[in-house]
């Protein structure tokens, strides 16, 4: 893209999660303004941006400097750039770091090694099936067995995946490991281990949360996660009615494993606010009544797997409108008791429907004649 000196161009992508380095191409424009601050793009600027003196409102040629486009690694400032001539970026101090461009603060290098050790530490660590690199100094973080960085780098910070699934760790989770601020995915399934969730709301990042088959007995304050899409709790013995608190969760998450658990009690109408959802896995659980037809509005609904339940009563018509349904799962070939009864409906506008599991159930009457009408449409 080329614009002329006259005509300014903004580019305001301050506060995301955008990641890499700039494009160069960008030094053809003329006339911008760019704010990439508080982002994980890393350096240097391309050295063509510091000699583009009507950048940032001309403060780069005023000021000559690239400090006023973004601070760059290791360094800081409250706006994540000079943004006058009296703020200047300000080096981290010996024993934190600021590794993007534009940062707007510095962080302790040690924080997330020392979250880590407390998890090594009390889960029993070296017992661990694999613990390669482990509390080693010669290595960095990046290096530990199950530890991914953002960018796939192998130094001390930026931690985004953490996965120990089955590796036998034997304790307590510590809540300081939400407070790994880039962690987006951590799988911890198969193992033997507590944790709560009452400080879940400080992991702004993550997104997906593998906690099947471990020792957690209830998920309270689970729904302060910010920004959960997957929730993985299968098999963890869980009593009793749905906890409410996943509800809380409606406006991000999309998939919900809760299979192999022991859950009772009515599948309540407040699932018809869980917009996002794309999957639901409630295999062999205890729930009972009907299966409430405020699911049928859920536009986004690909999964719906119910069965082997005690779920009874007649299945609503309107869950023949399910424009994204791929599987519809609620047979019963292994639990006695009331069942699902009445006339079958027709399923006939559910143009995505791949599967349909209703058997050993009580259904009656003629099968419809437009049924699986959209489904069968070449």
């Amino acid at each position: 893209y080329k614009a002329s000196t006259g005509n300014q161009i903004s580019l305001r992508f301050a506060a995301n999660d955008f990641t890499g380095v700039l494009p160069a191409e960008l030094g053809s424009i003329g006339n911008l303004y760019l704010d990439i601050t508080g982002n994980k793009i890393t350096g240097p600027i391309p050295t063509a941006f510091c000699s583009q003196s009507a950048w940032m409102e001309g403060l780069v040629g005023e000021l000559d400097s690239c400090d006023t486009i973004a601070c760059p690694e290791g360094k800081y400032s409250e706006s994540g750039r000079v943004s006058d001539s009296e703020e200047k970026c300000r080096s981290c101090a010996s024993n934190e770091v600021a590794p993007f461009l534009g940062s707007y603060s510095c962080k302790d290098e040690d924080s997330e090694i020392n979250i880590l050790e407390a998890i090594y530490k009390g889960t029993n660590g070296s017992k661990w099936t694999d613990n390669s690199h482990w509390n080693d100094v010669s290595k960095p973080i990046c290096a530990w067995y199950g530890v991914t960085c953002e960018g796939g780098k192998e130094d001390n910070h930026t931690v985004t995946e953490l996965d120990l699934s089955n590796n036998n760790l034997r304790g307590t989770i510590l809540s300081s490991i939400y407070e790994l601020s880039s962690l987006k995915r951590l799988n911890l399934k198969d193992n033997h281990v507590f944790m709560t969730f009452d400080k879940i709301g400080m992991a702004e990042k993550l997104e997906n949360l593998y906690i099947s088959n471990i020792d957690i007995g209830n998920v309270d304050g689970i729904g302060k996660a910010p920004a959960l899409k997957e929730l993985h709790l299968t098999n963890n013995d869980f009593t009793g009615p749905f906890p409410d608190t996943i509800f809380h969760l409606r406006d991000t998450l999309e998939s919900l494993y809760i299979a192999y658990n022991s859950f009772s009690g009515p599948l309540s109408p407040k699932f018809g606010t869980m917009t996002k959802l794309k999957e639901f896995y409630a295999y062999g659980n205890e729930f009972t009544g009907k299966i409430p037809v405020e699911i049928a509005k859920l536009d986004n609904l690909e999964t719906f797997v119910v069965a082997e339940n005690l779920f009874s009563g007649s299945l609503s018509e309107d869950f023949s409108s399910m424009k994204s349904l791929r599987l519809f799962s609620a047979f019963r070939r292994l639990k006695a008791g009331p069942k699902l009864h009445g006339p079958l409906p027709s399923f006939s506008n559910l143009p995505q429907l791949e599967g349909l599991y209703l058997d050993y159930n009580q259904f009656s009457g003629p099968i419809p004649d437009n049924f699986l009408a959209a489904s069968l449409k070449v």
